[in-house]
Formats: C-alpha cells, sequence, structure tokens
C-alpha cells in the first residue's frame, strides 16, 4: 500500500490539489466518467473487480487514496478503481474517431497517442512517444505526470522505467527496461467494419478479469517476468483484452528490432478481409 504515496507527496509538495489533482478528477468525472452517467453501483463493481483480478495494485490504489485523506482530500479507492479501467471507459464514451469531442466547431482527437520508431544504419530502434490528452486536461495532467524506477531487488538497479500520470491507477503505459525492451500501449478505436460493443458488454468483459489496457505491462513484466521482444510480442498477441489497443515496443542492440502489436478483444486484430495483423 505505501508504493505510490511518496507520489501524492511529490505532487503536493510542488503544486496545490487545485492546481493538480482536483482539476484534473474533474474533467475525467465530467468527460471519461460523467457522461456515461457512472453510477454508484458501477464503481463498486469496478473495486471489485480490481480486488478480484488485481489484488497488488488494489492495495497500492488504498495506500494513494489514504494518502489522499493524509492530506486532507477524499479521493475513493472505488473512484480510483475506476482509473484502473480508465481506457475502458474512454471506449464507451470515444469509441470511433467521430465521437471525438469538438470545441468551437474545431474537432479535437481526444485519445490518441503517438509512437515513432527511428533506426540508424547499425539497426539500433530509438522509440519515442508522447501522450495526447484534451486540451482541457493538459494544465493540469502535466504537475501529476511523474518519472519512476520501479525497484525490485536489494542491489537497488531499477528492473524498469516508467512515466506518465497513469500511475493513479498503479500502472504505466510507458517503460522502459533497460537493456532489453522499450514499450508503449496506444489508444485504438473501434474499427467501423464492426459493431461497437455496449457498456454493458465492456463491463462484463472486465467481470470476466480480463486485463485492463493499464495494467497491460504490469501483468507482463511483474506477472510474467518477460523482458525481451519476441516473448513480448507472442504475450501481447495472445491474453485476452476487454477493448482494442496498439501495443508498441522497441527490442535493445543492433538488430532493427521493433513491432506494434494491432490488438482486439481476443487476439490480433482482424481486417474487414479477415487478415490477421
Amino acid at each position: 500500500e505505501e508504493h505510490f504515496k511518496p507520489a501524492v507527496q511529490a505532487v503536493l509538495k510542488e503544486d496545490a490539489y487545485e492546481d493538480s489533482f482536483g482539476p484534473l478528477f474533474r474533467e475525467f468525472n465530467t468527460s471519461v466518467f460523467g457522461k456515461e452517467k457512472l453510477q454508484d453501483e458501477d464503481y463498486e463493481m469496478l473495486a471489485d473487480a480490481a480486488e478480484k483480478f488485481y489484488p497488488t495494485q488494489a492495495r497500492e490504489l488504498k495506500g494513494i487514496s489514504e494518502e489522499f485523506a493524509n492530506q486532507g482530500h477524499y479521493v475513493s479507492f472505488p473512484y480510483l478503481s475506476a482509473w484502473m479501467y480508465a481506457i475502458e471507459m474512454e471506449h464507451i464514451e470515444y469509441p470511433e474517431p467521430s465521437s471525438s469531442t469538438s470545441v468551437g466547431g474545431e474537432k479535437l482527437d481526444n485519445n490518441e497517442c503517438t509512437a515513432l520508431f527511428v533506426a540508424d544504419s547499425e539497426g539500433n530502434v530509438v522509440q519515442g512517444r508522447n501522450m495526447d490528452r484534451p486540451p482541457a486536461y493538459t494544465p493540469y495532467a502535466r504537475p501529476v505526470t511523474l518519472n519512476f524506477d520501479i525497484i525490485n531487488n536489494e542491489n537497488g538497479i531499477p528492473d524498469f522505467k516508467a512515466s506518465g500520470f497513469y500511475w493513479l491507477a498503479a500502472a504505466f503505459v510507458t517503460a522502459n527496461i533497460p537493456g532489453h525492451l522499450s514499450m508503449q500501449a496506444n489508444y485504438r478505436y473501434y474499427p467501423t467494419y464492426r459493431d461497437i460493443p455496449t457498456k454493458d458488454d465492456v463491463f462484463s468483459y472486465i467481470k470476466e478479469g480480463r486485463v485492463p489496457a493499464l495494467q497491460v505491462y504490469n501483468k507482463m513484466i511483474l506477472e510474467q517476468g518477460i523482458v525481451d521482444i519476441e516473448p513480448a510480442v507472442e504475450f501481447l498477441s495472445t491474453f485476452p483484452m476487454s477493448i482494442p489497443a496498439y501495443l508498441s515496443m522497441g527490442g535493445s542492440g543492433d538488430k532493427f528490432q521493433a513491432a506494434v502489436v494491432t490488438r482486439d478483444e481476443d487476439g490480433l486484430a482482424i481486417d474487414q478481409n479477415g487478415i490477421t495483423h
């Protein structure tokens, strides 16, 4: 429960709650969580799923909630559990590009981050990324975005490095395993050639224990011990998810190793022509 308490402290040391967490939560509440009008029972169901299928992360979320309380702010465990499933909730609200937000007549894409791979002539791959959020979020997401060294050993050397603001969900969508692998998860809309699942469909997947998009790399690295690109591609191509996703990664060394795994809920994406990607 102690893992992310220092993260809460670090943010509030530099920025007041009303300049960081408070408005960020309110923006999520009116968009990702609010437009579908999540009810109390929905938050409780997500909390139950977190505790049942991800007990370690559930304890970390409870620790985050406790630290907010220590700092004088009420942020409940069920609410943070909804953050664990935030990408699933986004897919309910923004299932396709046409569902993006319009501001002043201009359509704003809510969800698409960017992955970029560059290789030198020797075959060394460099991966870059950004994390796009709607402009209303940006001033408040920035102070909550932190860099982490994840250390699970006695020698103090990081098992992997991560960055982002989804530590609020006891999760990371960007990670680097030094000498092995870099990776990131990216939003993928539902393809136009298939039916869009309903809220009930997505919630039924969650109740099955399918891997939340924000927990993919925790599961791969911490549970499965996978740190190299070949087994990573194999693992990321097969485990069940609740939503589509792009999972990109670059390998180490001079072998031109990089991959973007295009996912549907049950495995690799299948296009309208029946071709697997």
